[in-house]
């Protein structure tokens, strides 16, 4: 039975990465990785650009650059310049305290190749020490669930905060954790969630990350209502720090 590897990327990786970030990424509008800032994030951080290759062909990669985060003080102003600071390849601080996952993609799902990835990322983090890895969550269970709300309802309540209650009801499903501050917000009762996020609940499934806000989305993603989860997996707990 063929086993699948993560390994580090290197060069020749270039043209089989940009075919999967356009099976994956491109019919849904997000900005898919050049040539240009392929080369750009292999020469800025290699070790942290994961490929996962079954039988001789890639099929998963995820990249991460090293930034300066402090949860509590995390706004949508600093998401987006993290975004595009690392999607020029500028973003990157070897000495920084925490892993930023800037892109993850799997054009083989259910094959435990995304989960794989992903427990690299958390050996990385570990063996390098950081304090977190954050990471952003599509949603795209988000435009099923509004079908269900009242136009009242969703007239007079933003968009950002019916996809809090939405997340925070999704990770309650599963029981999963968030950030203390989120512990405290009410879900009013018309909020009525009985279907987990396929994505969203991946993350806090599989990495044990916590739900640490919703902000909008940086790229077009109507499944999604424009709008994505901040996830952060505190390295400090699990090592008691």
């Amino acid at each position: 039975m063929s086993k699948i590897v993560i390994r580090n990327v290197c060069s020749a990786d270039c043209e089989a990465i940009i075919n999967l970030e356009k099976k994956v990424w491109e019919k849904i509008g997000a900005p898919v990785v050049t040539e240009e800032l392929f080369h750009k994030w292999v020469s800025t951080n290699p070790e942290g650009f994961l490929v996962a290759v079954f039988e001789g062909h890639i099929h998963g990669y995820a990249y991460l650059e090293y930034i300066e985060f402090t949860p509590d003080s995390f706004n949508n102003m600093q998401l987006r310049k993290f975004l595009q600071s690392g999607y020029e390849g500028t973003g990157h601080c070897p000495s920084g305290n925490t892993m930023n996952g800037l892109s993850l993609a799997v054009d083989m799902p259910n094959r435990g190749i995304g989960k794989l990835i992903l427990q690299r990322i958390i050996q990385l983090g570990i063996e390098k020490k950081q304090d977190y890895l954050i990471a952003l969550a599509r949603l795209p269970g988000l435009s099923k669930f509004l079908e269900t709300v009242k136009e009242e309802i969703k007239a007079t309540t933003p968009i950002q905060k019916l996809a809090l209650y939405y997340a925070i009801s999704c990770v309650n499903l599963i029981r999963g954790n968030m950030s203390s501050r989120l512990l405290d917000i009410t879900i009013p009762t018309h909020i009525k969630v009985t279907e987990k996020d396929p994505v969203l609940c991946r993350f806090a499934e599989i990495m044990k990350m916590s739900l640490h806000d919703v902000f909008p989305s940086a790229f077009n993603d109507p499944e999604s209502c424009n709008m994505t989860a901040l996830m952060v997996y505190n390295f400090k707990d699990s090592r008691g720090g």
